[in-house]
């Protein structure tokens, strides 16, 4: 990969109908500037509004890159996924982070929080990440 590569995407999808489903405001930007990829989406619309935001560097050989989502509103009546409407939207937050030596997600949704932290040998000097990160700390244990 060249460090003077340049691209850019933007995408909006200003309305789409499909089957039962109404989708709207929906935007993805994209950018690649040098060896840094990021890409940003947004939903405004009945089914889903959210935002996310992504970044990976394409410079490096192990994973480098982070993602954030965070979901105000999701309708899964309107999916078809829940048998009946729910008392109150589904909203969360979920952020996570590769990097040379570590593997990190923090999740929240109401008053549930969860985070993980996976050091060191979580990612094998092959770059790939280990299903279910098996983290094995410094001593062996």
């Amino acid at each position: 990969m060249s460090f003077h590569s340049l691209a850019n995407l933007n995408l909006s999808l200003d309305q789409l109908h499909y089957a039962r489903y109404h989708l709207s405001n929906v935007h993805l930007t994209g950018n690649l500037k040098g060896a840094l990829a990021t890409a940003q989406l947004t939903s405004d619309n009945e089914l889903l509004k959210m935002t996310a935001d992504a970044e990976y560097n394409l410079a490096h050989s192990y994973p480098d890159g982070k993602v954030t989502v965070d979901v105000t509103q999701l309708d899964l009546y309107e999916l078809g996924l829940m048998p009946k409407p729910m008392k109150r939207p589904l909203a969360f937050n979920l952020s996570g982070e590769a990097r040379q030596n570590r593997v990190f997600t923090h999740f929240t949704a109401g008053d549930m929080k969860t985070e993980s932290e996976c050091p060191c040998r979580c990612i094998s000097s092959d770059s790939s990440v280990y299903p279910f990160c098996r983290c094995v700390d410094e001593a062996g244990g």
